[in-house]
């Protein structure tokens, strides 16, 4: 039942996204284009942090939940093999994707998705702002013909648990201190 939902996900979204050139760059620009933006305006918003003397253990703190998600996904893509979309049907990918055999769980949408929830404890504003281009990511992993819709949905899971997961540390550990 989920392999016909997943193929049933993944060619209308494909089919939609390929009408035209408009269209396959709009996928193209949510697939890859908004993990980049996300980081790029993080590192925007940290260069007043510069001044304040903050900046170090900020970038430490907000960026190795990331290097977690990582880890766990790439470990996750060699232990569970999911054959990728573009390879099971037939068709072209709008972006390179290395391994047909490594599409779960979405690093893409593990990365953002930990790096929404992780600015959601630490810069509010950029963290909801980030949130929503969760979904919009979710969508640009399957239009460009890479992941199945349970990949985007195991890499948000992921991402959001290992988030999660540091900031339980963090509290406990400030707890500890006090």
């Amino acid at each position: 039942m989920f392999t016909s939902i997943n193929q049933s996900i993944a060619l209308a979204f494909y089919h939609y996204s390929s009408l035209n050139i408009w269209t396959e760059s709009f996928a193209i620009l949510l697939s890859d284009g908004l993990l980049v933006l996300a980081v790029s305006m993080y590192v925007f918003m940290l260069f007043p942090l510069r001044k304040v003397g903050t900046y170090t253990r900020t970038v430490f703190h907000d960026l190795f939940p990331l290097l977690v998600t990582a880890i766990i996904a790439l470990l996750l893509k060699d232990v569970v093999v999911v054959i990728r979309p573009y390879a099971v049907l037939g068709f072209v990918p709008f972006v390179p994707a290395t391994d047909p055999l490594a599409s779960f769980p979405s690093l893409h949408v593990a990365l953002i998705t930990a790096f929404a929830t992780t600015l959601w404890f630490t810069h509010r504003r950029l963290g909801v702002f980030i949130s929503f281009l969760v979904p919009l990511v979710m969508i640009g992993r399957i239009a460009v013909g890479v992941h199945w819709f349970t990949d985007v949905i195991a890499g948000a899971y992921l991402g959001w648990q290992v988030a999660l997961l540091f900031r339980c540390a963090e509290v406990r550990w400030l707890q500890r201190i006090k």
